[in-house]
């Protein structure tokens, strides 16, 4: 879900685009975004992505399954368009009308991605059942 959205409840083009984002990494990865795979400190996939992208291990990323039959420049492109997509500053992602350029067109210019979305806080900081001091009890429920 889009920031913009989660956050005020606003909708436009470019939550469609953030929605695109996390589907383009999640074929690419093999991942899903809500799976079981995740562990505490690995957070939603736009996050892992981006720590594995920003450690030099993007390759990595490509799902096992696809490695040997796919051109891995194409699939780094690919994970990049994804993160480009997710970025958290709604104005920072690119209209589905430069996706489809960047993903279609071998020549085209595809910046690099800035951190994405969702990324500040971690997993096991959401779910702690106490607050950072250790004194009140929080019951972490959703509405």
């Amino acid at each position: 879900m889009a920031p913009e959205y989660a956050l005020h409840g606003r909708f436009s083009e470019k939550s469609d685009v953030f929605s695109f984002g996390v589907l383009l990494l999640e074929i690419m990865t093999g991942r899903r975004n809500g799976g079981s795979e995740r562990t505490e400190d690995a957070g939603t996939i736009s996050e892992w992505a981006w720590e594995n992208w920003m450690e030099g291990r993007g390759v990595e990323l490509i799902d096992p399954s696809m490695r040997d039959t796919c051109n891995p420049l194409h699939a780094m492109k690919c994970i990049n368009v994804g993160l480009l997509c997710v970025q958290e500053i709604m104005d920072e992602r690119p209209t589905m009308s430069e996706v489809v350029v960047m993903l279609s067109n071998e020549t085209a210019t595809v910046p690099l991605p800035k951190k994405p979305a969702f990324t500040i806080y971690r997993r096991s900081q959401i779910l702690r059942d106490h607050s950072n001091n250790e004194v009140t009890v929080t019951n972490v429920e959703p509405r």
